[in-house]
């Protein structure tokens, strides 16, 4: 059997040929978040297969294979390679690099010293365990029995097929989003960065990934804002986002030498340059100069721009702070709290079509505060609730498929906010007449809002 197995193929390594892989841990890895009871799981059935005697396969392992063969980068199947470095480490057996292996993120930090001490406990609890033949059977031969651990290795020369035979085939533990495959794509282009500038993206995105919504989390504003911003500008369908789609996000090379991107270039310079001093410049200077559907850049301006959008997202909606929290009226009609709340509390606003509808006003307002800032904020807002809410009273079944069409519109109002100059030209949007289809089951300050007073 060939210590290294021929690219593109799975094959049957015993764990210890696994290792001699020196398969390594890529900055786009999640943290190690193994818990005592996953490890507790792991031990348990070891030591069964073991006094047992029996031959026991550990699941997979995906390796993204670099070009010259000699490094092996872990896709899947880190959080069981760390487990069993840390348990063959416990046994006297410390023939894994893994454990020598520069953590990027706290997390991990934590939950490795945690499992030690935790592994630690459980061998000592069988205290009648021969620890240097368990070490062996889990290397892959216990000598008196001719039996040990295994694993399929899966070894892919590319990595957008190693993410997606991994997407395919994990059906234990939760897949990786297509949003971690951008990190890996996006981490490759900063391979001459500065390593603390690396692991500050990497951190940066971690934590943006465990955030609630309302910060709002990765799946938030990449899945349900800027890829369906993007996507509708491009006049395509905002559905899912999927690893088919990373086209979506993936951008240009800093270096390219192409006339439309010299203004970005060019802005990012800018704000380098007036951070460090910020007296000689006027205050504009000191803000990002990013939109939602422009060309992105790979690399560190890409993982800024998710962030800045995040955070415009959270100014916006947080249902404390945000600036849709400070407001109570919109046109005439006067709310008892404020319009995040109204939103959060109408008749059957938990609807699947009514979650549609919200995503898609979230979405129209960051377009409009994204090319305008609050200038006339208030009454676009009034303007963006009835062109979205509209839809509650012209069709009782609500799908994503009806949203996605009132974007692509020709007369949508996220057209007019794209093609548009000025707010003015926004304010000039007309709504379309509302069908003479009235429901009952709509809250009445919406059909207030809507302009309808009686509904039939």
């Amino acid at each position: 059997m060939s210590l290294h197995p021929t690219p593109d193929i799975a094959t049957i390594l015993p764990i210890q040929q696994v290792l001699d892989l020196k398969p390594r841990i890529p900055d786009y890895q999640r943290p190690y978040k193994w818990q005592a009871q996953h490890v507790s799981q792991l031990f348990h059935d070891l030591l069964l297969h073991f006094e047992q005697g029996k031959q026991y396969r550990i699941g997979t392992v995906v390796l993204h294979q670099h070009p010259h063969g000699q490094i092996h980068d872990i896709v899947d199947g880190q959080q069981r390679l760390i487990t069993l470095s840390l348990l063959l480490h416990a046994l006297g057996n410390d023939n894994s690099h893994l454990l020598h292996e520069k953590l990027g993120h706290s997390i991990s930090h934590n939950n490795l010293m945690q499992n030690h001490q935790f592994i630690q406990y459980l061998l000592s609890d069988c205290a009648q365990i021969d620890k240097k033949r368990f070490a062996q059977y889990i290397l892959g031969k216990d000598e008196d029995n001719n039996v040990g651990c295994d694993m399929v290795c899966v070894t892919l020369n590319n990595l957008d097929q190693a993410f997606q035979f991994f997407d395919s085939q994990n059906a234990r533990g939760k897949p990786l989003e297509a949003y971690d495959l951008l990190k890996a794509y996006h981490l490759r282009a900063m391979q001459n960065r500065p390593v603390n500038t690396v692991h500050q993206c990497v951190a940066n995105w971690e934590s943006a990934a465990q955030a609630d919504e309302h910060s709002p989390n990765l799946y938030k504003i990449i899945n349900l804002v800027l890829f369906r911003l993007r996507r509708w500008h491009q006049q395509q369908s905002g559905d899912q986002f999927t690893s088919q789609e990373l086209d979506t996000f993936k951008g240009i090379a800093e270096t390219a030498e192409y006339p439309y991107l010299h203004n970005t270039i060019a802005a990012r310079t800018m704000l380098q340059a007036a951070s460090h001093n910020p007296m000689m410049f006027h205050p504009r200077f000191l803000q990002a100069g990013f939109q939602a559907q422009q060309a992105l850049i790979n690399g560190e301006w890409f993982f800024h721009y998710i962030e800045h959008y995040r955070q415009l997202y959270a100014e916006l909606f947080h249902p404390q702070t945000g600036l849709l929290a400070h407001i109570r009226t919109l046109g005439q009609v006067a709310f008892d709290t404020n319009l995040i709340d109204y939103l959060n509390t109408y008749k059957n606003n938990w609807r699947a079509g009514d979650q549609y509808l919200r995503e898609l006003f979230e979405c129209t307002v960051l377009a409009y505060v994204d090319k305008f800032g609050a200038t006339q904020l208030e009454p676009f807002l009034y303007k963006a609730f009835v062109w979205v809410y509209q839809k509650r009273l012209q069709w009782q079944r609500i799908t994503f498929n009806t949203i996605d069409q009132v974007a692509l519109d020709r007369g949508s109002l996220l057209l007019c906010i794209a093609q548009a100059l000025q707010p003015k030209a926004v304010m000039q949007f007309m709504n379309q007449p509302l069908s003479d289809m009235r429901f009952d089951n709509v809250d009445d300050k919406m059909k207030e809002l809507l302009g309808v007073s009686d509904a039939k």
